[in-house]
């Protein structure tokens, strides 16, 4: 298996995003882990691209996982903070992780209510940023599988072009990752998703 190539992981909090991720990088000797969050001081969209850039010629030579990109600053930002600030532009990153061969993974909850328990058990053993996070899975879920009921609610991000068109699931760059599935074969579906990446990057052997 060549160790090299770009998989960004997205979801929402108590998915097993980081779980997985290290199970990439423990298959992946000197592979690199980066993981993004939400700074008030920070220009979000500097920020990641900054770090998306960097992770793109870091995978030219190792995996390379990061673990939330633009898919979340639409989502969070949309719910918790009325939105992104218009200089935000996720159309350039995906852009971006498209041209270099990304892999996507979205671990998605089975539904609402199982995510919000995983998120529960979470908040017992460390700190979460949000307390109730009902509408982040929805927007997830609605956000990979698509949704064309209550349209006017939506603005014009990426995410929510997605949902208004089918679903991120349609596409061929993406893999959907559920902890109440996968979770006890996280191994299996890392090996998996190493498999995708290199049909993506036209690799084989």
């Amino acid at each position: 298996m060549r160790n090299k190539g770009l998989i960004i992981i997205d979801g929402p909090d108590a998915t097993g995003k980081t779980t997985l991720a290290a199970k990439l990088c423990q298959i992946c000797p000197g592979s690199q882990y980066v993981h993004l969050t939400y700074d008030e001081d920070l220009n979000m969209y500097a920020y990641q691209l900054g770090i998306l850039k960097q992770a793109i010629i870091d995978s030219n030579t190792r995996i390379v996982v990061i673990d939330r990109l633009w898919i979340s600053e639409n989502i969070y930002a949309g719910i918790y903070r009325g939105g992104s600030s218009k200089e935000f532009n996720e159309h350039i990153m995906d852009l971006l992780a498209q041209q270099a061969k990304a892999l996507y993974i979205i671990a998605i909850p089975n539904s609402v209510k199982s995510g919000m328990k995983n998120h529960k058990k979470a908040q017992k053993l460390r700190d979460e940023m949000y307390g109730d996070i009902a509408q982040v899975c929805k927007r997830y879920r609605d956000f990979w599988f698509g949704q064309t009921n209550g349209l006017s609610l939506w603005g014009d991000t990426l995410t929510d072009r997605y949902i208004r068109s089918g679903g991120f699931q349609s596409r061929s760059d993406a893999i959907g990752y559920s902890i109440e599935d996968h979770g006890g074969t996280v191994e299996a579906f890392a090996f998996k998703a190493l498999r995708i990446l290199e049909t993506i990057r036209g690799e084989y052997g």
